[in-house]
């Protein structure tokens, strides 16, 4: 199953290559260029029945993960608060030290060292509720287990699991046919956008995942959003901001919900496709999966701090009073992102420090920590410099006794005199880099915020994080002799590495060959051409306008290799058997 950016990809490829596909086809020519025109007159209902599987999964979700994100979202603004916060600070203060003769020199500093003590508060406060939602992510509850691991019957199967691998593609065909109207011939479009590249995108994540989502769903998630997060860098397509908007339907004019001419294509194709099942509420996948999308733009990394002013940072010695601070490694992350579409080469090695574990989770609240410290250092310091004396973070530390909120000894107010001492060349040269090494650290917790959140599937990597091993492993394929392995019960603390679990049986020749990139199947050429998402549109819609039908739906997971039908296990067997028996299911069939 694909996410947004790679869908939109694939829907942008095979909406470019239409005409020069079916130029010679006579017969369909006319259908496919009016088809073509709906297309490009209705733009935003193509990107909808792009997306069309990720609104049903969330019309059907329990909203774990949009509730995960919700919380996500809100420390993450109220982070970016704070830095501006201390940008502020830092911007006045050092104004303040730079000309302490200034008029309003005395009122900066007097704001600025007042902010100090609210901003250490505020620290605190997010460091308790980043740690509590650390806890709730940890475990993994919005990446739930595919019922088939579980033996359970289709029948009791959730909506996302029906639609990825049964009758799908006769789905796609019913819309075709209860098109009334030109957005809803367009949207018909999209949706065969979202089979095709879920058809070829699923088999590509099997290749670089070691299996099917069902298999190896922790694993699966990150490879998915690595790809997405590529092909949307790679097309420089919409962000998730502007898809939120494409997709942001009010047909009344008051919240967002499904066109009723779409809607009735929806109802229609659903109930023929799925006779047994009751409707999904298509409008709540909907409003769900423009919140998704919203939510997931507000997760953009602070600018990197700017260095103090050199005639402060260089105005003193600072190798010996405020040393709490000195000497951190900022582990900055740096990289690039190949711009020509390939990867080659050893990218480095994922190891359990890749992990979630190990990414940044732990890292976040330890930073709040020594930052909420160090604030009150910087303010016990101050207060020394203040009354002509000099600052021993010994003394400091002898004063907490214990303490978890110990007094800093904030000075009431600063005076012109004061002021002039705190501009003394060595205690400017102190403040400055402090306050520096104070936003460094909180920009450091950004990018373990980002890490945590990128490694348990909640956000795509960034450019920062997309060039690590971790997420470079997905965007290109391994070298494998057999697939697809079997389920690893440990993978919730090792999905971050390749798995060594054993091959189901019987084994089947890997989805994709080795050295291919997410362009082979979302680009408007492959290596293996048939892998393409564009020859699975072309094939599908030629048989839809003609009316020749293979009557076959593929399964969307690629469970049992490229190109497999829909299936089930034979009668009486198992999903955990030493050697698989399943059988292809017949058109019709749920």
């Amino acid at each position: 199953m694909l996410e947004y950016h790679a869908h939109i990809g694939v829907l942008q490829q095979v909406r470019a290559s239409l005409a020069t596909t079916f130029a010679g086809n006579l017969a369909l020519k006319a259908k496919v260029d009016a088809l073509g025109a709906a297309v490009d007159a209705e733009p935003d209902a193509a990107t909808l029945g792009g997306i069309i599987d990720l609104v049903l999964d969330h019309a059907a979700s329990d909203g774990v993960e949009l509730q995960l994100l919700e919380q996500a979202a809100s420390l993450w603004r109220q982070g970016l608060a704070l830095y501006d916060q201390l940008t502020g600070i830092r911007a006045g203060l050092e104004a303040s030290l730079l000309d302490p003769s200034s008029p309003d020199a005395v009122d900066k500093a007097n704001a600025a060292v007042g902010q100090l003590g609210a901003l250490r508060a505020s620290a605190l406060v997010l460091n308790a509720d980043a740690q509590a939602l650390h806890a709730a992510i940890d475990p993994l509850p919005h990446l739930t287990a595919h019922p088939r691991q579980s033996d359970i019957p289709s029948k009791h199967w959730g909506w996302r699991d029906a639609f990825l691998g049964r009758r799908t593609e006769a789905f796609v065909e019913q819309l075709f046919h209860a098109a009334r109207t030109e957005r809803a011939r367009a949207f018909a479009f999209g949706a065969l956008g979202c089979y095709s590249g879920n058809v070829v995108g699923s088999a590509y994540l099997g290749a670089v995942v070691g299996g099917p989502r069902r298999a190896h769903r922790y694993r699966d998630r990150l490879a998915r959003n690595t790809v997405g997060a590529w092909l949307q860098t790679q097309l420089g397509a919409p962000d998730c901001g502007a898809l939120a908007r494409h997709i942001g339907f009010r047909p009344m004019g008051l919240g967002y919900a499904i066109p009723a001419d779409i809607l009735a294509s929806l109802q229609h194709a659903a109930t023929a496709a799925w006779p047994s099942r009751s409707a999904p509420d298509w409008d709540l996948g909907l409003q769900r999966a423009v919140r998704h999308l919203e939510l997931l733009q507000v997760f953009r990394r602070p600018d990197l701090p700017v260095p103090p002013a050199p005639e402060l940072a260089q105005g003193g010695d600072v190798t010996g009073t405020l040393n709490f601070l000195s000497g951190q490694d900022y582990n900055v992350p740096t990289g690039t992102i190949d711009t020509d579409g390939s990867t080659s080469g050893q990218v480095g090695t994922v190891s359990s420090s890749d992990s979630k574990t190990s990414s940044g989770g732990a890292c976040l609240a330890i930073l709040l920590i020594l930052i909420t410290i160090g604030i009150a250092l910087l303010i016990y310091c101050i207060g020394q410099w203040t009354t002509g004396k000099t600052c021993d973070p010994a003394d400091f530390f002898n004063t907490l006794q214990g303490s978890e909120a110990p007094d800093p000894r904030d000075p009431n107010t600063v005076t012109q005199q004061q002021l002039l001492s705190m501009a003394d060349p060595t205690a400017a040269a102190h403040i400055s880099q402090e306050l520096f090494s104070l936003q460094m650290m909180l920009w450091q917790g950004f990018d373990a915020s980002a890490a945590f959140l990128a490694v348990t599937g909640l956000i795509y990597p960034d450019d920062l994080l997309l060039a690590s091993p971790l997420y470079q492993q997905f965007l290109a394929t391994p070298v494998r002799a057999v697939w697809p392995h079997r389920e690893d019960p440990g993978a919730i603390d090792t999905y971050q590495s390749d798995p060594v679990s054993a091959v189901e049986q019987p084994n089947v020749e890997p989805p994709f060959g080795a050295y291919e990139t997410p362009w082979a199947f979302a680009g408007p050429w492959s290596p293996q051409a048939q892998r393409s998402g564009v020859t699975v549109a072309h094939r599908v819609l030629a048989q839809i306008l003609s009316g020749a039908r293979e009557e076959q739906n593929l399964d969307l997971d690629a469970d049992r290799g490229f190109r497999h039908p829909c299936w089930e296990l034979a009668a009486g067997a198992s999903i955990q058997d030493p050697v698989l028996t399943v059988e292809v299911l017949p058109y019709g069939a749920e």
